[in-house]
């Protein structure tokens, strides 16, 4: 009867151990740029529902920039409340 033993699995090293100093930055770095894509989607789709209603302001470019605005600081709430 022989016995094996199992092996725990061992830690990988990592290859860039500086990047796990930079973890959190590089998490909150890609909030900023998300938000700005966020912002920069409603404005074009803002932009285009204006010219398309051929409003005389920007209503609608207003109303959709703060609606990705505020949905996706929404988004970050509730991601950074279950982490």
């Amino acid at each position: 009867m022989s016995k094996n033993k199992i092996k725990p699995p061992e830690e990988k090293k990592s290859l860039f151990p500086q990047a796990e100093k930079l973890r959190p930055y590089i998490k909150y770095t890609n909030m900023a740029f998300s938000l700005a894509g966020a912002c920069l989607l409603g404005y074009l789709l803002g932009a285009w529902l204006d010219d398309w209603t051929q409003t005389e302001k920007p209503y609608w470019t207003a109303a959709c920039v703060s609606f990705f605005a505020i949905a996706y600081i929404a988004k970050v709430i509730i991601d950074l409340t279950r982490s």
